[in-house]
């Protein structure tokens, strides 16, 4: 039973393939003008001390030649510990930051033939921010200077902030329906985060 089913998906993914490459005689690749997309990165926060994947979808509808819409979100997750050592104290804390980025953009459409695309955006981000952070250290004596206890601030965010995203991305459209792309997106800094991320998205296009 498995391997009829196995063998179904097999004959109805390379049959999609050929209509696919027989559309491409008829249906020019650029013509189309809305995309869905879905993209997995990897993204650093800060200074580089928080790492973790970005995952990210979207919507774009092109304009005309050498402009289109853009609307997307991603998340970006991150939890990790600090174990300072303070007089001869450890003391671990967590570390821990959620984004999530509603972003409008506009891309300019540097190449887009019929199969290559390169396209530059930019645009504002509105973004959801939770985080704990080891924040301060504050240290007690006594009368001779006897160092006798340590305090800690825990910092805690829970806010909307917004920034500029700017967003890189070559691609192939390998159907007329379907193209890849290697993208590269910033988010400028803010009292909170910035994030930078490399990777990949994948479209479907109508």
């Amino acid at each position: 039973m498995k391997k009829k089913i196995l063998l179904f998906i097999a004959i109805v993914f390379f049959s999609q393939m050929l209509s696919a490459q027989k559309d491409s005689t008829t249906i020019k690749f650029n013509k189309l003008k809305n995309s869905f997309r879905i993209g997995l990165g990897y993204c650093i926060q800060g200074f580089g001390d928080q790492t973790n994947m970005l995952y990210q979808s979207g919507y774009q509808r092109k304009l005309n030649t050498y402009f289109e819409f853009d609307l997307g979100m991603t998340y970006f997750d991150y939890k990790g510990f600090v174990h300072p050592n303070f007089y001869e104290q450890e003391v671990a804390f967590e570390n821990s930051t959620s984004i999530r980025t509603f972003d409008l953009m506009i891309n300019f459409l540097i190449i887009d033939f019929n199969k290559h695309i390169l396209k530059l955006g930019t645009g504002y981000s509105l973004q959801k921010v939770n985080l704990t952070a080891w924040s301060a250290t504050y240290y007690y004596f006594d009368d001779n200077y006897n160092y006798t206890y340590a305090d800690y601030v825990i910092k805690t965010v829970n806010d909307f902030i917004g920034s500029i995203v700017v967003n890189a991305e070559y691609g192939y459209r390998f159907f007329p329906h379907f193209s890849t792309t290697i993208y590269a997106k910033y988010y400028s800094e803010n009292k909170y985060i910035s994030l930078a991320s490399i990777g990949l998205n994948l479209y479907y296009t109508f």
